[in-house]
């Protein structure tokens, strides 16, 4: 979907590549078109957003069962993230007299999903792949997986609009931005004939960094207050990535429980982001205010975020295996401009 809406964004800024001429010469417009960054006053604009978005990235795979019955059969058990609800909010200022502006925003999402798998008969589950190959004290017959997402984010940018002719509005922007990504993977394994019958895993992963920001927001004016809106926007944030796992000692063949630690690790994680949707602005409720709906698509997607590779917390020396973190998924946009 990433690919889809940037790809629909990049044809539309082939398209306005005709009105460029030759490095080093000015601009050419064609007859009848203007390019403005318009007179404007100052004033202010609020924002909320409601999303009903999935996270994306790496699934977390709980359990593997063993079919005994069939030889070298095994099937993998994944938590599969589910649609919830997130939300932001913006502020921005217009400065007065010459289209440019200040934002800040903020984005939050928090996640919860869960999958339980039970095994019968032949079937027994693998306990080589559980908490980075320490064996289990009991034989289970039940597997609890949980995933809990904690998404952050901050940016102050600062944009300049310009329009073309009569149709086209453009605001590139750029900025800062500061992210807090962290994710906890949990599983727990019990037994109904066995006293103490359940023992727990977890391995989390915290990201925190922050960097630069830039973009371009899009609108299409179509009459009657109804606009075609997109933005299209990447980030380069320099910051710590902190994991850590646990086990309980009646999870495994230990006397108390284990904690493993990776050290701090400082890297650089891209981001890339787009939207497109359609916006409705009617006729102002006030002389000094006017109100804009808009319902559109996000995605957003963090490169190499998150480190949940139990391999690489409990055992020394292994590779880091980083995964990606993301979300995709409808948005509502309610927005008051006060003048």
């Amino acid at each position: 979907m990433l690919k889809r809406i940037t790809s629909a964004l990049g044809l539309l800024g082939i398209s306005l590549s005709a009105f460029a001429g030759a490095p080093g010469n000015n601009m050419v417009i064609p007859s009848g078109v203007v390019l403005t960054a318009p007179d404007s006053g100052s004033g202010w604009s609020f924002g909320i957003e409601g999303l009903y978005v999935q996270p994306t990235g790496s699934n977390f795979q709980y359990a593997q069962i063993n079919d005994n019955a069939i030889p070298n059969t095994s099937h993998n058990q994944l938590v599969n993230n589910s649609y919830q609800w997130g939300g932001s909010a913006d502020l921005v200022y217009r400065f007065d007299g010459n289209s440019r502006d200040v934002t800040l925003d903020y984005t939050h999402l928090s996640t919860d999903d869960s999958d339980t798998s039970h095994v019968s008969g032949a079937e027994t589950f693998n306990q080589a792949f559980i908490f980075g190959g320490n064996p289990v004290a009991l034989a289970p017959d039940t597997a609890k997986g949980y995933v809990d997402n904690d998404y952050n984010e901050v940016n102050l940018t600062f944009g300049q609009q310009l329009i073309v002719g009569d149709r086209l509005v453009l605001h590139p922007f750029g900025g800062v931005i500061y992210a807090d990504i962290e994710q906890d993977d949990k599983v727990t394994y019990s037994a109904s004939t066995v006293v103490p019958n359940s023992g727990t895993g977890k391995i989390d992963s915290d990201f925190q960094g922050a960097g630069p920001r830039a973009g371009m927001d899009v609108r299409v004016l179509t009459g009657s207050g109804i606009s075609i809106v997109g933005t299209i926007a990447g980030s380069l944030l320099v910051g710590d990535t902190d994991a850590h796992e646990s086990v309980s000692p009646a999870a495994v063949l230990l006397s108390a429980p284990v904690e493993w630690n990776n050290d701090e690790s400082v890297h650089v994680v891209p981001e890339l982001d787009a939207r497109v949707g359609l916006d409705y602005t009617p006729h102002k409720f006030f002389p000094e205010a006017s109100m804009a709906f808009q319902i559109g698509y996000e995605v957003v997607h963090y490169f190499n975020v998150t480190n949940l590779d139990s391999w690489d917390t409990t055992i020394v020396n292994s590779v880091n295996n980083f995964g990606s973190f993301g979300y995709q998924g409808p948005y509502l946009r309610l927005q008051l401009n006060v003048a």
